[in-house]
């Protein structure tokens, strides 16, 4: 399975948004969606359009997560780098908020040489 296929089935799960709904923001049917995740090749152009929606959608989730929670923090990344997270979080047992959390903390703890 190529990347974009990936990174579209992981944005569907994290954002919990339906094909119904990502279908409509890229100004496709859900069926052509649903040929996007099985087989059918997606076209350069769109991939570049399903990048930028993606991204402003992972941009307002954390805006809206901000919100409800102000003392958190939120990082776009991208479906790349959260997989590093993930797995490098999932070796030490923990959750990527949790990961994330203790190495701030550890961070937090050295020294600046000013």
């Amino acid at each position: 399975m190529d990347d974009m296929k990936s990174s579209i089935r992981k944005f569907l799960t994290l954002t919990k948004m339906t094909r119904d709904e990502f279908a409509d923001l890229c100004g496709v049917s859900k069926s052509q969606v649903d040929k996007w995740l099985s087989t059918v090749p997606i076209p350069a152009a769109r991939q570049r359009l399903i990048a930028r929606i993606m991204k402003e959608e992972y941009a307002k989730h954390a805006r809206a997560a901000q919100i409800k929670n102000p003392n958190s923090i939120h990082v776009p990344v991208t479906p790349q780098r959260y997989e590093k997270f993930r797995s490098e979080a999932e070796r030490h047992g923990l959750t990527v908020p949790e990961w994330a959390s203790e190495a701030l903390d550890a961070l937090s703890n050295i020294k600046c040489k000013r």
